[in-house]
């Protein structure tokens, strides 16, 4: 009878230990839903007049948000507030020159919505529209498994404590990426990555962007996704096709291709 005692104790307690550990999974993958982060963006931007050229880095903070199957992002000009007159006086042998400056606070936002799959996004020109918009906001419906053309690479290196895996898109982006942290969308519109981008750099406009800030969040207040700009009215356009997502070739695989060739 006591040894029956002693195994039925035993027993309740592994019981305990596995409910209580199979909660504490739950709740992980649960709060792995909401996601916030920062991200600290450089801008470098070439002011050039005939032979001469000198390089200005600007700086914005990217705002990341990730809530059930809802994913926004937008960058907010910091520079604004050192260049607080939109303009950049730069020196160039002696002789000065004036760089205007985009002086709007909300330069890029993009917001993915994986229920309904439409994605809205926008960037600020100079013709205002009735939402406070300086162009009417860009509206899509996407294919559910839309994806950039990422060529993933078997490249890793650790990025702010996270082990990150390179990838890239054509000539437009090099990024590492972290497969711990899922998320369907990163910044700005860096779909079909299995992982969220924790560095970035973008060939065409010159911007790095590196995580600064990362929070698993059990709360983000709606009110996050229910941004003026996100109001209408929308530019609306065709449906995003998924473009497909490549491992990048082995060494082995590439010399055989070579040799194919001859």
């Amino acid at each position: 009878m006591f040894i029956y005692l002693i195994f039925m104790k035993k027993a309740i307690l592994n019981v305990k230990i596995i409910f209580t550990f199979s909660f504490f999974i739950l709740s992980m993958k649960l709060q792995a839903q909401n996601i916030s982060a920062r991200y600290t963006i450089t801008k470098n931007v070439s002011i050039t007049t005939g032979d001469k050229k000198k390089e200005v880095s600007l700086n914005l903070t990217g705002n990341y948000y990730r809530k059930g199957n809802r994913y926004i992002f937008w960058e907010q000009a910091d520079y604004l507030s050192k260049y607080q007159q939109g303009t950049i006086s730069v020196n160039i042998d002696n002789d000065y020159y004036i760089y205007n400056l985009n002086t709007d606070t909300i330069q890029a936002l993009y917001y993915h919505d994986y229920d309904s799959l439409i994605v809205r996004y926008g960037l600020n020109t100079n013709v205002k529209q009735p939402n406070g918009l300086k162009q009417p906001m860009r509206e899509n419906p996407f294919e559910k498994n839309y994806s950039l053309p990422w060529v993933i690479s078997q490249e890793t290196k650790i990025i702010k404590g996270f082990k990150c895996q390179k990838a890239t898109d054509r000539d437009q982006w090099v990024v590492w990426f972290c497969p711990d942290i899922p998320a369907d969308v990163s910044l700005h519109r860096l779909r079909g990555l299995p992982g969220l981008v924790v560095e970035a750099y973008s060939l065409p406009t010159n911007e790095t962007f590196l995580l600064t800030d990362y929070k698993l969040t059990a709360n983000i207040d709606d009110k996050v996704f229910a941004r003026n700009e996100l109001k209408g009215p929308f530019k609306k356009g065709a449906l995003l096709k998924s473009l497909k997502t490549t491992p990048e070739k082995t060494k082995a695989e590439k010399q055989q291709e070579l040799l194919n060739q001859n």
